[in-house]
């Protein structure tokens, strides 16, 4: 006997009720997976037809331990939905009846597959050519052919339900990844900056050392000297970090923008240092056997004093 839900139908228009009358709704025990899911039983919405009666939502259901709530058309099913989003359970899957032949619900169907945060939806149909060729279009999650079960109705929900979680939690790791790279590129572009800020500095002094950065000129006890570009980076570099040692390589990727063995980068520094201690003497730069250079402060507290 078809049930009359007119007044129901009316009060779910005016009052926007989110639940069925309390005879067709029913709510098993939480399952670990709906938990994991979306922190609370799955919450699955049934559009009663010839074929979908309310007997066989609640065997679909009870083994599968979820929220169901049964409506009369999808005229109330898009009420519900559409209300439903700003609630704190809204319908994870949407089980209804297609029909090709009527427009108007075929139309509202469409709609509610087009909206992105909406139910996936499970269709059910006599399994016609037309009907599947629709059901396609329309991009649905599942489609049932006629006659079913509850048990088929409980495995699509189950693998809907298996998608559902899947696309959630990519979704999850999307945005740690996504949060997990920003925050890394904040720290690269932290560290860049403070890189440039250093180099930005007018004059950099070590000991009777004074390099220009702007004019790129340099000086020794008050007195300028010529130096080429190659023998200027080198010394600024260097100078970034006086007392400590400098890998060859390390120094040529700055001083030639080039990526070096170690033994290729000595090659190419060697005769560039000797020219710096021609004009600087010895002691300036430190050559370390096997790793680099080091340029000294040569002030009495400097690094060989």
């Amino acid at each position: 006997m078809q049930k009359d839900y007119s007044e129901w139908a009316n009060q779910a228009q005016s009052a926007k009720l989110y639940s069925a009358p309390p005879s067709y709704q029913t709510m098993s025990p939480l399952s670990a997976v709906q938990r994991e899911l979306i922190g609370q039983p799955a919450n699955l919405l049934f559009v009663e037809s010839a074929h979908i009666s309310p007997k066989l939502c609640q065997e679909a259901c009870l083994q599968e331990h979820m929220h169901y709530t049964i409506v009369p058309d999808l005229a109330t099913a898009h009420i519900l939905i559409h209300d439903g989003e700003s609630s704190s359970a809204p319908f994870d899957l949407l089980i209804s009846e297609l029909s090709i032949s009527d427009q108007a619900t075929l139309h509202l169907l469409m709609n509610l597959c087009k909206q992105d945060s909406g139910p996936a939806v499970i269709a059910v149909g006599a399994g016609s050519a037309d009907e599947i060729l629709t059901a396609l279009r329309l991009r649905v999650a599942d489609y049932l052919p006629l006659p079913i079960r509850s048990e088929h109705v409980r495995i699509a929900v189950e693998s809907v339900l298996a998608q559902r979680q899947a696309t959630i939690r990519q979704a999850q790791l999307f945005h740690c990844i996504s949060n997990e790279l920003e925050q890394l590129y904040h720290l690269i572009q932290l560290r860049k900056d403070a890189h440039e800020a250093q180099f930005s500095t007018k004059q950099l002094v070590i000991g009777p050392l004074s390099i220009n950065t702007e004019r790129h000129s340099v000086e020794w006890y008050g007195q300028a000297y010529a130096v080429t570009p190659t023998e200027y980076a080198l010394l600024r570099y260097l100078a970034e970090t006086p007392g400590q040692p400098r890998r060859y390589s390390d120094i040529v990727r700055w001083t030639h923008d080039q990526s070096l063995s170690e033994q290729e980068a000595k090659l190419l520094l060697k005769s560039h240092v000797r020219n710096l201690r021609r004009k600087f003497g010895q002691q300036l730069l430190e050559h370390v056997k096997g790793t680099g250079y080091i340029l000294h402060d040569l002030s009495p507290n400097g690094t060989l004093g």
